[in-house]
């Protein structure tokens, strides 16, 4: 029995028959790149941003006297009515409650 016929299909310049396994084409040099600078570009901004807030440096919270949290906890209330009425501008609402939250994390 004769052979069965090969196809070919004709790209460029070569025939390949149908059904040819065909290597992957590489990525390009300018690919290859982009990618390398890309990869830099996120490890200098991990870089920056770990020295920017180091986590080793900061000091573990201390628990506060329940007593003292109440009175910070009814200086916070007395802020916000004072601040409700009118009594405080938003820059001095700001201002003190920061203080105060700065008070109850320590």
């Amino acid at each position: 029995m004769p052979a069965a016929p090969v196809l070919h299909v004709r790209v460029g310049l070569s025939s390949l028959p149908i059904g040819a396994d065909v290597a992957k084409q590489r990525s390009t040099f300018g690919k290859l790149e982009r990618q390398r600078a890309q990869q830099a570009t996120a490890k200098a901004k991990h870089e920056r941003r770990i020295s920017k807030s180091p986590e080793g440096s900061e000091t573990p919270a201390t628990p506060t006297d329940p007593a003292v949290e109440a009175d910070i906890l009814d200086k916070f209330a007395k802020l916000q009515a004072a601040f409700d009425d009118g009594q405080l501008s938003l820059d001095d609402f700001e201002m003190r409650r920061n203080e105060l939250r700065d008070r109850l994390q320590t």
